[in-house]
């Protein structure tokens, strides 16, 4: 009897212990869309056999009028059977906003182009609010697989050091987004003051006095604005800084750089980094630089750029022309690219951004989504040619085209694709240039004529060019690769890393306007609130990150 009992107990252990194993697998595959009803075959549409509803975070964009009303967005539920339920976050507040949503619990199904960086990925995925996507991809990925094939590095620079794929990537193989900051000048404005392009710093001061003072733009009236650029969403850091620091020392967009032994260190506490300040805030002091530049919009900016009383800009600090004027505009053609300036003391580097190629965290799962099969098929269609001329480029025929066979791209490839409208400004036609997750095939766009350069279907060429003649030579020997860190060595310094980021760019702000004295005492205490702060251990985190990176790569 007593065997018989225990043979009971041993069987209903064994049935709870079989229920469990199946209650972890149903959720295993709820969460990686194995064995899904809900979506269609991958690559196929509609994605899904019954309409489904997603709740979307997106971040806001100033060439974008209306996400909801967007002639795109309204085909593509057509074409796909998904509706999205709007949370569009203005781009100055997309950061404080995304952690609010996250702080609240309230979580949506996806988040869209919300400036989550891989640190983000590694702290939000181990703390359960961020969905494992390894599976989700190899069930239901269809286009992205290409990518994948076309640009082998990109699954490994997508994924976390647990092994998870967090964040969906925008990716592109155009080079110019690798030197994103470009010193844009009025070449019109040079050509009526009979003025030469300048290479040094102290040349560019010089036009930027002419500019100011001799009245290029013709109209009676002292309001040439010499040098502007706005100010990124979410306090981001301001890139007329680093664009001048590297004419006096090598910075990236995070203020570290890499010396010739693999050292790594940061440029903002050292001497060279404060000479560029004082740089910036002397032509702050001759009204040659905008202050507003540290507060001003991108949308501002383009406001500001089509002022009815004519061309007011000498100088913009930016990625395309296309990021502040409409490229039917006029005023665009009168806007070229030039090379870095050189420093006093020789320095002469453009801003190398290695991770722009394959940008992680574009589209986010979070681990509330009931359904990520389904925003996998969703978004699957924008890694395709097709999906992203429509989705960023706008409509064919009309915005874009196919080329005829033999034509060659501006890279002398075989051409994949025409732009043949306008890009720049703003519109609810189309997603123009959104960064939402997907493959951009920049460079296989159709080679132009030198009648267009300077046109809609121009642009891809003309940036192409600025690179290659005016950037690539300024590429610095070492920088820092896009990484992962582990989360045992990012969990200490996640906290003060935003906190010196915050601090950091407040200050540059304050000393270049004139707001605080760059003298010795407030440089100082600058210098030691970093250190108070624990920049120390940052950069060695950097650095262990950096050693692991560099014994992984074989390096």
């Amino acid at each position: 009897m007593k065997k018989n009992g225990f043979a009971v107990l041993l069987m209903l252990i064994l049935a709870a212990a079989v229920f469990a194993a199946g209650g972890q697998q149903q959720a295993a595959a709820a969460q990686s869309g194995a064995g899904s009803s809900i979506v269609t075959a991958p690559g196929t549409f509609p994605v899904v056999n019954s309409p489904v509803t997603l709740k979307v975070f997106a971040g806001g964009s100033a060439s974008i009028e209306n996400f909801e009303t967007n002639e795109f967005t309204k085909s593509y539920e057509q074409k796909t059977g998904v509706k999205l339920s709007w949370q569009v976050a203005p781009p100055d507040s997309v950061a404080e906003q995304r952690r609010l949503s996250i702080a609240s619990g309230d979580l949506p199904d996806f988040y869209m182009n919300a400036g989550f960086t891989r640190n983000d990925e590694v702290s939000y995925g181990k703390d359960g609010v961020f969905a494992p996507l390894n599976n989700v991809i190899d069930t239901y990925g269809y286009w992205i697989k290409d990518m994948f094939k076309e640009m082998p590095e990109s699954r490994s620079l997508i994924t976390a050091p647990d092994g998870n794929i967090y964040g969906l990537p925008f990716s592109s193989d155009s080079i110019h987004t690798l030197f994103n900051a470009k010193l844009y000048i009025n070449s019109a404005w040079l050509k009526a003051l009979n003025l030469k392009v300048p290479s040094t710093t102290a040349e560019f001061q010089d036009v930027l006095r002419a500019f100011k003072t001799k009245d290029p733009n013709g109209n009676g009236k002292a309001d040439e604005i010499p040098l502007i650029t706005f100010q990124p969403a979410g306090n981001g850091t301001n890139q007329v800084v680093p664009f001048f620091v590297n004419s006096f020392i090598q910075m990236d967009m995070n203020g570290f750089y890499v010396t010739k032994d693999d050292k790594v260190d940061i440029a903002y506490n050292k001497p060279e980094f404060r000479q560029a300040l004082q740089y910036l805030n002397g032509l702050v002091n001759e009204g040659l630089l905008d202050p507003t530049s540290f507060s001003i919009t991108q949308a501002q900016l383009r406001q500001l750029a089509e002022d009815p009383a004519g061309m007011l800009l000498g100088s913009v600090i930016m990625q395309a022309p296309s990021t502040i004027y409409a490229m039917t505009s006029p005023r665009q053609m009168d806007l070229d690219a030039i090379a870095p300036m050189q420093g006093p003391n020789g320095v002469r580097l453009g801003i190398y951004w290695p991770d722009t190629q394959v940008t992680t965290g574009a589209l986010i799962v979070t681990t509330k989504c009931k359904y990520p099969e389904v925003v996998m098929r969703w978004v699957d269609w924008f890694f395709s040619l097709e999906g992203i001329l429509n989705m960023r480029i706008g409509r064919q025929g009309i915005e874009w085209d196919y080329p005829k066979p033999g034509d060659l791209s501006y890279t002398g490839e075989p051409a994949q694709w025409i732009n043949i409208g306008s890009q720049g400004g703003s519109t609810n036609l189309f997603w123009m240039q959104y960064g939402v997750a997907s493959y951009n095939r920049h460079s296989k766009q159709l080679g132009v004529s030198d009648d267009k350069f300077y046109g809609p279907e121009g642009l891809n060429t003309r940036l192409y060019k600025y690179t290659i003649d005016s950037y690539v030579p300024y590429k610095p020997d070492k920088y820092l690769p896009p990484m992962y860190f582990e989360a045992s060595v990012l969990d200490p310094i996640s906290q003060p890393l935003n906190d010196v980021t915050n601090y950091r760019n407040q200050m540059w702000a304050r000393f270049i306007t004139g707001d605080l004295a760059l003298n010795d005492a407030n440089w100082t205490a600058y210098v030691n609130t970093l250190n108070q702060m624990g920049i120390a251990n940052i950069i060695s985190a950097y650095q262990k990150t950096y050693d692991n990176y560099l014994k992984n790569a074989g390096k």
